[in-house]
């Protein structure tokens, strides 16, 4: 699986490369898309190695952004068993992205600090470049409720917002934007103009 997800991000990437071909040059221009790097022997995160107290069962869903010459990363993190309300975000730095240094011992952003939901999902930061403010959207709800044995009864999901001036030290915003979502994904299109994609439950 991962190996066909990797393959299909590359061929995506080969699709921004300008098809229009220069005379008699018959390479195609799917035959100049990057080549896969050598895969690390090691996680540059893992549960197995974090000394961060919160993210002991599970460290996963990371979002990278490049800004003043530094890489940023959020992730999700989890220390108690796993598929819980208790996923919490964590926040690492790296300068050439292979080594990274997570932001503290604690978390950056609990459960409590989102008035209306308990877990979290799906981080997506944009850092602004019009005022320098991280924008973060993400998905949120009150979880997953289950019966008796386990059976999943309900997963309430909804798209949250939160605005940060160094992204460590969030605000988020007091309602959901949106009441159903999954995995938002944002591009900016101009001063004040953002357009995002995300999964969501069909009208009833």
């Amino acid at each position: 699986m991962l190996r066909s997800l990797t393959q299909s991000l590359v061929v995506l990437v080969a699709m921004g490369v300008p098809t229009r071909i220069a005379a008699g040059d018959e390479k195609h221009p799917f035959d100049q898309r990057p080549r896969l790097r050598k895969r690390r022997a090691e996680p540059i995160l893992s549960t197995y190695t974090t000394k961060e107290s919160w993210c002991k069962v599970l460290v996963y869903s990371p979002h990278v952004v490049f800004h003043d010459g530094k890489f940023s990363m959020w992730y999700l993190g989890i220390s108690v068993e796993s598929r819980n309300n208790h996923i919490v975000l964590g926040h690492a730095e790296s300068d050439g992205g292979q080594e990274w240094t997570p932001f503290r011992s604690d978390s950056i952003l609990t459960a409590d600090e989102v008035p209306w939901s308990k877990p979290r999902q799906a981080p997506f930061v944009l850092c602004n470049t019009d005022d320098s403010i991280y924008k973060r959207w993400f998905v949120s709800g009150n979880g997953v409720k289950r019966n008796d044995l386990g059976n999943v009864l309900e997963n309430d999901q909804r798209l949250g917002y939160a605005v940060s001036s160094d992204g460590f030290h969030w605000n988020v915003h007091p309602e959901p934007l949106d009441p159903s979502a999954r995995s938002p994904s944002v591009i900016k299109e101009g001063p004040k103009k953002f357009r995002m994609w995300m999964g969501c439950n069909p009208s009833p």
